[in-house]
């Protein structure tokens, strides 16, 4: 099986195949264009979920084809080769996995356009057509950016599109930092049963990163019982300095002091106040403002011969007490 992957849609100027059937009633040779579908216009019909489709490729040319590149219309659409190089008359499948777009409810048309080489360089072209119809549908992911001392939150939608809608039983999570609320309860059919809920992620001691979690929705759905939501979740500091790594330049007028700054500001935008910046030894010495300011500038100082005994890292703690308390730790290197 040879996979070649999807580059997305760039339409260009290239040679187009003119018919996508076999006007010769089967003799590939025959085929207009070189390289093309034996049904190039699909109708997967009604569905309900993602659906999967092969479908059949022929080389109707004299010579050997070989595919350069597969171009599907959006993300929606996976596409997977059967093989990349074609020799006269042969035949290969496409296999195609289509992932229906949630928010558009109703008929959805998807392309893909595979470039091959033969005696030129051309296109060939698949549509797709899908009536969207699902009995329910969720989001396949939820991400909460949440900032240190604050948390974060999301909101989302539960659509039942049955004639009587489903009721939660019970809702859990993976974790106690995640919680998750009904906000509003469906009372129309408009269309389908909407529910709105928020997941909400409280301030926690986690460190800066990316976690994954789960929210588990038990419902009275035959068939749904369990609704699993896999959830991202993006600690951030508050506080934010630039550069993370500082790098001492010689003074200009002194080569035995090396020098450097950062800023210091609130990824909330709010002022903010220092409370102090430790140093790992004592040849290292910060300058800052005593007074709170929405971008703080910190002056950075390394007076003598480097660094202490050769081998020990240069740190800065810098400490705020405003707009929260926290604390950063930055490295120092001398030289570029």
């Amino acid at each position: 099986m040879a996979t070649i992957f999807a580059q997305g849609s760039h339409p260009r100027p290239v040679v187009q195949q003119t018919s996508g059937e076999n006007p010769t009633g089967g003799n590939p040779a025959n085929a207009a264009g070189e390289l093309f579908f034996e049904n190039r216009d699909v109708d997967l019909g009604t569905i309900k979920e993602a659906v999967t489709r092969d479908i059949s490729l022929v080389n109707g040319s004299k010579g050997a084809v070989r595919i350069v590149g597969v171009h599907p219309s959006c993300n929606c659409a996976g596409v997977e080769l059967s093989k990349s190089v074609l020799g006269p008359g042969e035949r290969a499948s496409i296999t195609v996995r289509i992932e229906p777009r949630p928010e558009r409810i109703g008929l959805q048309r998807y392309s893909i356009e595979l470039d091959y080489i033969g005696e030129c360089r051309a296109t060939t072209r698949l549509q797709l057509r899908a009536d969207y119809r699902p009995d329910l549908i969720f989001p396949a992911r939820l991400s909460i950016r949440s900032v240190a001392g604050r948390g974060g939150n999301t909101s989302f939608s539960i659509t039942d599109f049955r004639s009587v809608a489903f009721e939660f039983k019970e809702i859990e999570t993976s974790c106690p930092e995640l919680r998750v609320t009904v906000v509003e309860r469906p009372s129309v059919y408009s269309p389908g049963w909407r529910y709105q809920l928020a997941a909400a992620w409280k301030p926690s001691n986690r460190s800066p990163g990316q976690y994954g979690e789960t929210i588990i929705l038990k419902t009275d759905y035959a068939g749904k019982e369990t609704i699993a939501i896999p959830v991202t979740v993006q600690e951030v500091p508050r506080l934010r300095v630039v550069p993370e790594i500082l790098f001492l330049k010689a003074s200009p007028n002194n080569d035995r002091v090396f020098e450097g700054r950062l800023i210091v500001d609130d990824s909330d935008g709010e002022p903010v106040s220092l409370d102090c910046v430790k140093t790992s030894c004592e040849n290292l010495q910060c300058e800052y403002p005593s007074k709170k300011a929405r971008q703080l500038m910190i002056g950075v100082k390394l007076k003598g011969d480097g660094l202490p005994g050769g081998d020990i890292p240069l740190i800065l703690e810098i400490c705020t007490k405003e707009p929260a308390v926290e604390t950063a730790r930055i490295r120092v290197r001398v030289g570029s």
